[in-house]
């Protein structure tokens, strides 16, 4: 077996392990069960009726190719691969499809056609949000209560907030107190010695002198 031949072997094994995945099981068009073609360029996998009408929409439209019979190459397979199968694509491409609209196996084949091109060439319900997306926007609105809860609260934290903004403003604005500087200490002086005042030699009186006593003979 040559390498080409392996390679086309290869890719028909990877083909094979996506069909058994659950939303590449029906066709993406009219759900009918065990799809064995593909619309490579869209990328999707649809079933023998929808291949012939995917044919007609021309090849810029839709490139069909069975998965099981035709050569494939890696490249072709990866391009396939990135647009995620049948339910990825129709997320987008009948995001805004209601669900009565939808075709099925016993759809008549010219309404089956109107239908497949109004899908991909008029992109009628085609949407670059998905249905996941829409999905859960939806269910976050169904949260009312929450909601409410959720507003007081931010409305509340705001004024909490604001109030802490101004007290901080207000705290700026006034003029910070400068650092006094620290002391020098005093140095210690010696305790002064007292001096004892000597009177002046005017102050100093002169003793008397005794008086003689006299004594009888």
């Amino acid at each position: 077996m040559s390498a080409k031949q392996r390679e086309i072997q290869k890719c028909r094994d990877q083909l094979a392990e996506m069909l058994k995945l659950p939303e590449n099981r029906s066709c993406a068009d009219c759900g009918a069960k065990r799809p064995t073609w593909t619309s490579t360029n869209i990328g999707v996998f649809i079933c023998i009726r929808c291949s012939g009408i995917h044919r007609n929409l021309g090849v810029h439209i839709s490139f069909v190719k069975s998965s099981t019979l035709d050569k494939w190459n890696y490249k072709l397979l990866d391009k396939f691969k990135r647009k995620g199968g049948n339910q990825a694509v129709n997320n987008f491409y009948e995001a805004k499809l209601p669900s009565a609209l939808k075709p099925n196996e016993q759809t008549e084949t010219y309404t089956l056609e109107q239908f497949i091109r109004a899908k991909y060439i008029d992109r009628k319900w085609y949407s670059e949000k998905s249905k996941k997306s829409k999905k859960s926007s939806k269910k976050d609105s169904r949260r009312p209560k929450r909601g409410k809860k959720s507003k007081s609260y931010e409305s509340s934290s705001s004024e909490e907030t604001e109030s802490s903004e101004e007290e901080s403003s207000s705290e700026e604005v006034k003029p910070r107190k400068r650092k006094k500087g620290k002391k020098k200490p005093k140095k210690k002086t010696a305790p002064k010695k007292k001096v004892q005042s000597i009177p002046s030699p005017k102050a100093v009186q002169p003793k008397s002198k005794p008086k003689p006593i006299l004594v009888p003979i």
